[in-house]
This record gives structure tokens, C-alpha cells and sequence, in this order.
């Protein structure tokens, strides 16, 4: 299953860098985001806590990394961050096609089939959680590759120390460790349970010390009272600084299982086998609508090709077909398209491999002309999405923010759901422009037990999509009405109206 490395591995890796890097860098949003994105530019560079599932690897690597680059604002570094992490990875992908049998030119190709599906560049126009758990997964899976050809346990350690981070990223990095556990069962030499041993340990023990940044941090933000929430009264466990306050045990619990979104009852649903022909019907519904066919057809051919010659090649499909059944049952997540860009990666390897199977069963020039037909498919994707490059341009984050503090007095509370909190958020920890504002993320339906002790000494307003409510404009609560933008990516809102009292 696995070919020699070296320059053969080297340079078409980097040629595949260099493609992915120059596309994506005049696609890359300059501005702070909306939902996860804001949250993630705001709380990586406060050290802050996340939603669920926490993400503490990436908040830790977030932190170093903007802090690090000393050019542009805190947004576009975490954006810059997660853009390179996606660059990495089809990097990556192209080394491990390469060291499990795929010709250099196919394995670059469909590493650039895999990096412009438009999944996958589109996470990477901003600060996105999965990004950084796509690098991670990619570097696990290359450096367990490298370490079963050369039966290196250092490198095999190494593997497990990736996948322990990697772990601290996303919980959707469970559905692709079963790869990792799989090849090492079935290509490590003897003893195989202490090899599989050793790595189970070193993996979890890596994953736990990364999640105790949860507690720890949340802790230190109670100690020295950095939530300014908690001076209007609120209880601890608000947005930005400590969501959740996982410095109680069951808040832990509850951020780290994903119980507050509902992915505890989404995990088990993989055990459901009277489900899996709905299972099979989401996932051709998906591919149907997010891929065109002959994407499809190429990267299914040939993954077929591929199993069909090499039957160890058939793990890397493990992903698919796991995360399947989360994403399907998983109701609470509006982005489900996210869960696949590690299970996509794996299938454009298989397809490299298989593709690179008609040069050993001498079918004359095939090869090239199937690296001609990748090149072709990666180009197609590239002008489907050609509207991504016009992120580069996007400041919707900032006009927002601006329409906010315009709109509100000083000495105020903003009330305002974590989707249009986030950028506020930003504003007022990372940018430090809200003056004597309060962002509070919450539905103002959920402030109400509050309002009037906050209206004894403050101004209040909210921020909503729907009209105001006439028991809120009773309080004397200011509405900021926001309305879907369909210019823009649908879970972007610009404000367009101003506050009323």
C-alpha cells in the first residue's frame, strides 16, 4: 500500500500548496464574522471559552498565531489561520496519495479537486472550527502512514500526540480516528497491542491535557473577573469569556459532551441500523446538491478503482460512512456540510490511488489523461465558486457593529442572539470600541427576569430579526430590527433599521 517518499513526495506536496495558497488568499475574508466565526476571532484572542464542544486546541493555537503575526487586525489573523490550516491539509492529502501508490501528477491533482470542492474552500475563507481539526486529522493520518513504512515509534507516538489535539478541535474527529486505529491493526509489526495500546494512551492523555485549558480558564476569568456580564447580574456562563463555566464539573460535562446542541443524542445514532437506509438517502441528497456529477462520477470511479486494487484502501471511506449517521440526526447544526471536508480528503485519496492503478494495469496513457481529467474537475470547481473570491471585499461584520454603536447610546446593555452577538462581541473585548456598552448574548426574551433592575440605571436594546415585541417596548427596551441579506451567505444578517424606545 505504500511507496517510497522523498522528493517524489516533497515537491508535488508543496506545487499543490503554493496552487491552494495563491487561490485562497485573494478569497479570504478580511473582516469579523457572524455565528462561529465571530466567536472563534473574539474568544482566540481573549482566551476566551467557545461553544460546544469548547475547541480548546484551537483557541490555544488561535491565541498563539494571532498574537504571533504582526500585520493585520485580530479577525483577519484568525482567518488567516484557519486559510492556511486548509492549505496544509491538501498538501497533506497529496503526500499520503503519494505514499500509498498514487502517481505524483494524479495525487496533485485531486488534491486540488479535494481543496477547491466548494466546502471545502469555502470554510476557508474564514475562522472556521473545522479547519484547524482537517489539518490536524491530515497530519495524524501522514505521519501514521510514514511511521508504519518505516516502523518508526517515535513517529507512531507522534501520530497519537496529533490525534490527541486533533481531538481538542472538533468532536467530528471521532468518526475519522477509527482510520488511524485500523492501519495500525493491520500494517504495525509485532506486538500490535502494545503499538495500539501505546497510542490509545498517548492519544487520550494528549486530548484530556488539552481540554483542561477549559476549566482552568474558566477559573482564572471567575477569579479575576473579566466577564463584565457578571457585573449586571448575570449568573456565570455567559458568551466570550466563560461559556458554559466549565470550572463547575457540570458545566464541564455539558460543553465537552455537546448535551447544550444536542449532540449526545446525535452520537448514538450510528447504532441505529433500521435508520441506515435514511442515513444513505441524506448523504445522496447532499452529495447530489453540493457537487455537481461529474465530480461525483470522477472521485466515485475511481475510489472504486482504487478499492478494487488495494482492499486497504477501503478504510479511508471509514469517515463517510461514519459521520453519515451524526450529520443526518444531528438537527441542531445548520452547517452540516462542514462534517465532511475530513471525509472528503480521504476519498480524493483513494481516487488518486485508483486513478494511478491504470499505469499498473499498462492502460497505456491512462494516467495522464485521468490527471487531465482531475485538473478539469478542480478547474470547474473553481468557476462554480468563483463568487467566493468576492469575500475579499466582504466588510458586512464591521457595517454591522458600526450600525449597532451609531444606534445605541453609551452606558447601555445590547442584547442580542449569539448569532448577531458575535460580532459585537469582537467589538467590545478585541477591538475594545463599545465604550460603556455591555454585549450580553442571549434572546431578549431570555433578559427578562433582568430588565428591571438593568432599567433602573441603564439604557437597554436588542437586537432581533422579528418586530418588536409590545411587552418589551413596555420596558422601554430600544429594537434594532435586522433582516436576511440574500446577497450574502445566509447565516449573515445587516442591520436595517435603527433603535426605538
Amino acid at each position: 500500500m505504500f511507496r517510497e517518499n522523498g522528493a517524489a513526495t516533497l515537491l508535488p506536496a508543496v506545487a499543490v500548496a503554493i496552487v491552494v495558497l495563491c487561490v485562497n488568499a485573494f478569497s479570504l475574508d478580511p473582516d469579523v464574522g457572524f455565528w462561529d466565526t465571530g466567536e472563534l476571532q473574539t474568544v482566540a484572542y481573549i482566551l476566551g471559552l467557545a461553544h460546544p464542544t469548547g475547541y480548546p486546541t484551537e483557541i490555544l493555537a488561535g491565541w498563539l498565531f494571532t498574537h504571533a503575526v504582526p500585520f493585520g487586525e485580530p479577525a483577519f489573523r484568525m482567518n488567516l489561520f484557519c486559510m492556511v490550516c486548509v492549505v496544509v491539509s491538501a498538501a497533506c492529502g497529496c503526500g499520503i496519495a503519494i505514499l500509498c501508490g498514487a502517481l505524483p501528477s494524479l495525487a496533485v491533482a485531486a488534491a486540488l479537486c479535494f481543496a477547491f470542492t466548494p466546502v471545502v474552500w469555502g470554510h476557508a475563507t474564514h475562522a472556521d472550527v473545522t479547519d484547524p481539526a482537517l489539518l490536524l486529522c491530515s497530519l495524524t493520518l501522514l505521519s501514521t502512514v510514514v511511521a508504519l513504512r518505516a516502523k518508526n515509534l517515535q513517529l507512531l507516538v507522534l501520530s497519537a500526540v496529533l490525534a490527541g489535539l486533533a481531538l481538542g478541535t472538533h468532536g467530528v474527529v471521532i468518526w475519522f480516528l477509527p482510520v488511524v486505529v485500523v492501519l495500525i491493526a493491520t500494517g504495525w509489526d509485532r506486538p500490535i497491542r502494545y503499538a495500539l495500546q501505546m497510542w490509545v494512551a498517548t492519544a487520550c492523555a494528549t486530548a484530556v491535557a488539552v481540554y483542561s485549558y477549559l476549566p482552568i480558564r474558566s477559573a482564572i476569568v471567575t477569579a479575576q473577573h473579566l466577564d463584565p456580564t457578571r457585573t449586571i447580574g448575570l449568573p456565570a456562563g455567559m458568551a466570550f469569556w466563560d461559556l458554559g463555566h466549565p470550572s463547575s464539573w457540570n458545566g464541564f460535562l455539558s460543553i465537552v459532551s455537546g448535551a447544550p446542541v444536542g449532540a449526545t443524542h446525535s452520537l448514538p445514532a450510528i447504532l441505529h441500523a433500521n435508520e441506515y437506509w435514511a442515513y444513505a438517502s441524506f448523504l445522496g441528497v447532499h452529495l447530489r446538491q453540493n457537487y455537481p456529477a461529474p465530480v461525483l462520477v470522477t472521485a466515485g470511479l475511481s475510489a472504486l478503482l482504487g478499492i478494487a486494487t488495494s482492499r486497504r484502501l477501503a478504510v479511508l471511506l471509514l469517515p463517510l460512512v461514519l459521520v453519515t449517521p451524526f450529520a443526518s440526526s444531528f438537527k441542531a447544526e445548520t452547517d452540516v456540510d462542514r462534517y465532511f471536508t475530513i471525509p472528503l480528503m480521504c476519498l480524493w485519496i483513494v481516487a488518486a490511488v485508483g486513478a494511478s492503478r491504470l499505469e499498473i494495469k499498462r492502460f497505456g496513457g491512462a494516467p495522464a489523461l485521468m490527471a487531465l481529467v482531475f485538473v478539469a474537475v478542480a478547474a470547474t470547481e473553481v468557476y462554480q465558486s468563483r463568487s467566493l473570491f468576492a469575500a475579499r471585499s466582504d466588510r458586512l461584520g464591521s457595517k454591522y457593529v458600526a450600525s449597532v454603536l451609531a444606534s445605541t447610546g453609551r452606558h447601555s446593555i445590547v442584547i442580542a442572539p449569539w448569532v448577531y452577538a458575535t460580532p459585537l462581541g469582537y467589538a467590545a473585548y478585541v477591538r475594545h470600541e463599545t465604550a460603556e456598552r455591555i454585549v450580553v448574548a442571549m434572546p431578549a426574551e431570555s433578559a427578562a427576569p433582568y430588565l428591571r433592575a438593568w432599567l433602573r440605571t441603564w439604557t437597554v436594546y436588542a437586537v432581533s430579526e422579528s418586530p418588536p415585541n409590545t411587552k418589551f417596548r413596555a420596558t422601554f427596551i430600544g429594537r434594532l430590527h435586522v433582516n436576511p441579506d440574500p446577497a450574502h451567505d445566509p447565516k449573515l444578517y445587516e442591520l436595517s433599521g435603527t433603535g426605538d424606545s
